[in-house]
């Protein structure tokens, strides 16, 4: 039989989780926080690459919207891992992130 510490039962997870579960729900939201930020910014580089900002051949311009969409995706679904309501925060925060992509680099249309 193998000792306590190795399985992982006895008083060694209790006096882990006691000590470290102040500093773990800080953790949690400093984690949540960067989650959002990724979010925003798939949404600000989905909509770079949507606006045509770059100068990209058509073939470079697909394979950089396919690259995101794979990101994004990924990014959803592992959201969507957590619970749903976190794959709804990841679906928005990638919408906010390209519709303030949109509004912040708006291109003026000029007319003759």
């Amino acid at each position: 039989m193998a000792p306590p510490s190795v399985t992982g039962g006895g008083n060694l997870v209790w006096v882990g989780v006691f000590v470290f579960g102040p500093a773990w729900s800080r953790f949690k939201g400093v984690v949540m926080l960067a989650r959002i930020f990724v979010g925003i910014v798939i949404g600000l580089v989905a909509g770079l690459i949507e606006a045509g900002s770059l100068s990209l051949s058509k073939r470079q311009n697909q394979i950089a919207e396919a690259l995101i969409f794979i990101v994004g995706a990924g990014f959803i679904g592992a959201s969507f891992m957590f619970g749903a309501i976190y794959g709804v925060m990841a679906i928005a925060e990638i919408a906010i992130g390209f519709y303030a992509f949109g509004k912040l680099f708006k291109r003026n249309k000029t007319t003759p």
